[in-house]
């Protein structure tokens, strides 16, 4: 059997895009180019995507300037994908399965899983209806409310219902401190910890302005941790030990993440007893499952000081950067970040030949 052929797709319009250059960089550096031929294509802040020829992937300025990029697409001919240079009106290449990389709107949320499937090429990650799903704040917590997981109370609000808000009636509610996100975002990007009542409306506009939806969370005082997922439900699913997130400021904020890096430790593992590791084990694949994610997934939870574990969030397409918890978190089980590449495409490539 010759090489595969996999399309790298990354960049996107969303908040998250430089993240996501920083992922993609990681998975050209790391992936085995003796099995696989690797084909670029970059999507910019405005959405035009482009195919990259040999132009190292270093920052967005380097991208945008490139001189070798040439506007692409995805072109079906004969229940056969090619990437096709526009330019050119010329075949680039035959492909076999994409790896999407864009984090966050467009690219995180079904919206680019619809594309793949509408021309018909084999993809790694969750399909559409669990990408939406665990995009989007409000719909996961509803759904995993109707199981036994625990999660903080929260309330939300649409555009729509924004001139009604009540301050005075939110921090009854939920009291003191709370959370207050835009609803389909990710990297922590517009997300305020408020202390003060005089706080909580400055930090609704603020999260207004990333999503015409937010979400409202009441504040739970626990550790921070993260497990990472690996396979479908007809596979031996890996899910990992749990690493634990100790950021030194109010929360894990996206300058903890990808810009501070001596303002949050990452423990890996988590110092937690082997019981309690087995019970977030236990719920991190319940969420997964619930929420019908496939192929891999990073499992965002809390867990109080009476050992109750609260799910957060599932990332769908977590980050791949050198600092990402999912690669690391799976080096825990035994696999490098290239051999994690090998298992992603064998997990999606049995999926959609069933």
């Amino acid at each position: 059997m010759g090489k595969l052929n996999i399309l790298l797709i990354f960049g996107g319009k969303s908040a998250e895009h430089e993240v996501s250059i920083e992922s993609a960089k990681n998975i050209v550096n790391n992936i085995n180019l003796s099995k696989y031929n690797l084909f670029l294509q970059w999507i910019d802040k405005e959405g035009h995507s482009y195919y990259i020829e040999n132009c190292k992937i270093v920052n967005y300025s380097l991208l945008n300037n490139c001189p070798n990029k040439q506007p692409s697409t995805l072109i079906n001919i004969n229940n056969k994908v090619y990437q096709y240079n526009l330019a050119s009106n010329k075949i680039i290449s035959e492909l076999d399965i994409a790896f999407p990389l864009i984090h966050g709107p467009t690219g995180e949320d079904g919206n680019m899983q619809g594309f793949l499937t509408t021309v018909n090429l084999p993809y790694i990650g969750s399909s559409v209806l669990p990408s939406a799903i665990c995009m989007d704040k409000v719909i996961t917590k509803e759904l995993i409310s109707r199981t036994s997981i625990k999660i903080a109370q929260y309330i939300y609000f649409s555009k729509y219902e924004r001139k009604n808000i009540c301050s005075k009636a939110i921090i009854e509610r939920l009291n003191l401190p709370l959370f207050v996100k835009p609803a389909s975002l990710g990297s922590s990007i517009g997300i305020t910890k408020v202390k003060k009542a005089d706080e909580l409306l400055c930090a609704i506009n603020h999260a207004f302005q990333f999503d015409n939806k937010i979400i409202i969370e009441k504040s739970i005082d626990a550790r921070e941790i993260e497990c990472a997922i690996l396979g479908n439900f007809t596979d031996n699913i890996i899910v990992s030990a749990p690493g634990e997130i100790i950021a030194k400021s109010d929360f894990y904020s996206y300058e903890a993440k990808y810009s501070d890096n001596n303002s949050t430790d990452l423990i890996i593992p988590a110092k937690i007893d082997a019981d309690i590791i087995e019970e977030i084990k236990k719920v991190a694949l319940s969420a997964y499952r619930t929420l019908l994610c496939e192929d891999y997934a990073r499992v965002d939870m809390f867990i109080d000081s009476r050992n109750n574990i609260y799910l957060n969030e599932i990332n769908t397409i977590p980050g791949f950067t050198k600092h990402s918890m999912y690669p690391m978190l799976m080096a825990l089980e035994g696999l490098t970040l290239s051999s994690l590449i090998d298992k992603l495409v064998e997990h999606a490539l049995k999926r959609s030949k069933n």
